[in-house]
């Protein structure tokens, strides 16, 4: 268990009325990752919410958490792309920071 985020962290599904897209969130002791899922075979675009969660913009995560200045991709099932696509079956695993 070499992220205990994962086996131990809070989990939170955001942005719930995406309806081709799952948004939710890892949280553990101060530290929040956000995992984005695409299970449909068509590529969708990412939210405007979504967006400026991973950049640090307008977006918030909820009342007690600003948003994060950045985002740092720690996994993804494709190579390159633009991050306002999600491929086909696409899944990426972001920290926030």
């Amino acid at each position: 268990k070499t992220h205990p985020i994962m086996a131990y962290g809070t989990y939170r599904q955001i942005l719930e009325e995406v309806s081709v897209l799952i948004f939710y969130l890892r949280e553990w002791e101060g530290e929040c990752w956000m995992v984005i899922c695409n299970f449909y075979g068509s590529t969708c675009s990412m939210p405007q919410e979504a967006e400026d969660l991973l950049t640090g913009g307008k977006g918030r995560l909820d009342s007690d958490r600003n948003a994060p200045e950045k985002a740092e991709l720690l996994l993804c099932n494709y190579t390159g792309g633009e991050r306002k696509n999600i491929r086909p079956y696409e899944a990426r695993l972001y920290r926030l920071t």
